[in-house]
């Protein structure tokens, strides 16, 4: 399954991506948005929801959780005062554990379905994780769109 594929390399992909960035790059809230580091964490905060609507397919629930809606756990998180490696680790640590779980279950996971109550859609699991690989790939857009215009000023 593709997504899967993607899911996995990713954590590669963002740490290739912003390891070796310099640390005012990495902090800097241009016009108090996020940080590069904080968009990293904020991935790594969203593996909790991921998880948790793991659990909504596996227990064959009718809804998937809801997002809370305004990322409080990021923001309490601050992801600006701590390391980018160690934060990066723990996305790929966790990333990998959750594949894990799914490839193992995959067979019993790909016919189920939930509503999916922001979007009003019911999802079938295989276009669940199309949504994550999607909010993955939106965040990468934005940390890249940052690198370009840093290096643009330089």
């Amino acid at each position: 399954m593709i997504e899967i594929d993607q899911l996995l390399t990713f954590p590669i992909t963002l740490r290739d991506s912003i390891q070796k960035l310099d640390n005012t790059l990495l902090l800097d809230r241009p016009q108090q948005k996020w940080s590069i580091q904080t968009h990293a964490g904020h991935l790594l905060t969203m593996e909790s929801l991921w998880i948790g609507r793991l659990d909504d397919f596996f227990l064959e629930r009718p809804t998937l959780r809801p997002w809370n809606g305004n990322n409080a756990d990021t923001e309490a998180a601050q992801f600006d005062l701590q390391n980018i490696s160690q934060i990066l680790d723990d996305f790929e640590s966790i990333r990998t554990a959750h594949l894990t779980m799914i490839k193992k279950n995959l067979e019993l996971l790909t016919p189920r379905s939930c509503l999916h109550e922001r979007s009003g859609r019911q999802l079938s699991f295989q276009e669940h994780l199309q949504w994550i690989v999607n909010h993955d790939q939106e965040h990468l857009k934005i940390i890249n769109e940052r690198i370009n215009q840093w290096k643009q000023q330089v």
